[in-house]
Parts: structure tokens; sequence; C-alpha cells
């Protein structure tokens, strides 16, 4: 998933500001994989929500191989419209 995740998710649009992933190091983790998206606004989030890559990468990738997914929107710094989803 990882690898998957990398190689689709190169092709992102610019309002993507960075994408992460990797696997758990720590066996109690209930979450063995993560993938997190960068953006500057919440409107942001919702274009690459829309955007095909990203749908593709969900149809392709996560819904195959997940049971669950957690989605998390934090605001990354204060007084800043920074989020990772």
């Amino acid at each position: 998933m990882i690898r998957s995740s990398r190689s689709l998710l190169l092709k992102v649009p610019p309002e993507v500001l960075r994408v992460t992933s990797g696997k758990k190091v720590d066996p109690a983790c209930e979450w063995p994989f993560y993938f997190a998206v960068e953006v500057e606004t919440m409107a942001k989030l919702r274009q690459f929500q829309d955007d095909p890559v990203f749908i593709k990468f969900e149809e392709r990738v996560i819904k195959p191989n997940t049971s669950e997914a957690v989605a998390l929107t934090p605001e990354m710094e204060p007084g800043k419209d920074i989020c990772i989803f």
C-alpha cells in the first residue's frame, strides 16, 4: 500500500502541499498503514478528494485493502488554515 500510495499520488493536483505515507512500527498500534495529505484550506482538501487521481487511489488501493479508515483534519499551526487528511 505504501508503494502504491507514493506512485499513484505523485500526480496530485497543485493544491496539495505534501503527501506522505508509512506503516506502523509499534506492534500495539491498531492501524498498520497511513497516508497524509497536507493542504492549505478545507476547500482545497475537498478539491483533492474530488480529484480523479485520488478517486483512483481510493478505489484501487484503499478500499480493497482496508476494512476501516479514520480521517483526521487537524490544524497544523494556530492561526494558519493548514490541515492534513
